[in-house]
């Protein structure tokens, strides 16, 4: 585990463990990681005047993406909250809806 910790790993071990991805701590990161990159890609649209379709574009893609993720957490937040979903299980690691 010492080794794991010196690594790095222990990073992308707590990002990949089952249910953490709900974690306040994930998603803040998440959202510092999305800011940065819209803040380069406005640098990179200063740079070039404003006047490249492309990073128009890429501005788009990444907007959607994150505004996406933020669906998609709210949406597994309301159904973890509504009880539809069940929490991962150590045995499998996979979350699964309930059958009715």
């Amino acid at each position: 585990e010492e080794e794991n910790f010196q690594t790095g790993n222990w990073f992308l071990d707590a990002i990949l463990k089952p249910g953490s991805s709900v974690s306040s701590t994930v998603l803040n990161i998440l959202d510092k990681i999305f800011y940065i990159l819209f803040l380069c890609i406005l640098f990179l649209m200063w740079l070039k005047d404003f006047q490249d379709i492309h990073t128009y574009v890429f501005m788009f893609l990444a907007v959607g993406l994150f505004l996406s993720v933020k669906f998609f957490v709210t949406e597994l937040r309301a159904a973890q909250a509504a009880g539809t979903l069940i929490p991962p299980t150590e045995k499998d690691g996979e979350q699964t809806t309930k059958k009715d």
